[in-house]
């Protein structure tokens, strides 16, 4: 019985080679080679708030990293997100400016279109604290109910304060006027936002897809308008004696 050692080398059966592997991606960014990482948020969380977060980690390991290690944000939805916000609040606040200018052009006096500008600071203000309890945030949707509810904030202070000065001109003191001229309306306006509430309640009730992009818009103009109908003038013939 014969024994043979038969001793094969990896050359007889393969072929090495010291390079690379094979490349079937690559990143680059302002002609050089790149590391690319994605950052996605989970469902439900902030943009802004996860942005802000990401920009602390990422001042943090700069400064325990080489000089010559850059950080490139190449897309930022945080900051499309902050601009749109930027931008819908300012023409939140430009249309409210507008409704107290055209106010004043038409009712000639001070006071009144000062009673009513009034109106429309402490109803947003109500207003947000109406979406801190149901759990909303400020964001592009709740802005944009905010910016349409803007100028139906002053409806109902425009009436009464009308209705007041009518009672005025008729020779009655201001607190007559003020007591009977927010006592005469007070049911109609109050009808008036009720039926404007009407339309938008049931957007608020819609579920699936629909409700993430209509429900905070509709919730929101129906708490601007709910907290329009409390603070405006018309809450109090007292109110409507300062005002005036």
């Amino acid at each position: 019985l014969s024994l043979f050692c038969l001793i094969l080398s990896l050359k007889d059966v393969a072929e090495v080679v010291d390079t690379h592997k094979e490349i079937r991606n690559y990143a680059r960014t302002n002609q050089k080679d790149c590391v690319l990482l994605g950052i996605m948020k989970q469902s439900g969380a902030n943009t802004v708030a996860v942005l802000n977060r990401i920009e602390k980690e990422l001042n943090r390991i700069k400064k325990e990293i080489p000089g010559d290690i850059r950080f490139h944000a190449l897309w930022d939805q945080g900051y499309m997100v902050k601009t749109i916000v930027r931008f819908t609040t300012i023409n939140a606040i430009q249309g409210g400016i507008l409704a107290v200018i055209i106010l004043f052009l038409f009712l000639r006096k001070w006071r009144p279109t000062f009673a009513i500008s009034l109106a429309i600071p402490i109803s947003v203000l109500t207003t947000f604290i109406g979406m801190y309890a149901v759990g909303y945030t400020f964001n592009l949707i709740t802005l944009m109910g905010l910016a349409l509810g803007v100028g139906m904030l002053v409806d109902n202070a425009v009436v009464v304060i009308e209705n007041t000065f009518r009672h005025l001109e008729e020779g009655k003191d201001k607190k007559s006027a003020a007591k009977i001229g927010a006592s005469e309306v007070g049911l109609a306006i109050t009808a008036s936002t009720l039926t404007t509430l009407a339309v938008f309640l049931p957007i608020s009730l819609t579920t699936g897809m629909a409700a993430r992009l209509l429900r905070p818009m509709a919730l929101t103009i129906c708490l601007a308008l709910i907290a329009s109908l409390f603070c405006c003038p018309h809450a109090g013939a007292d109110g409507c004696l300062y005002f005036i």
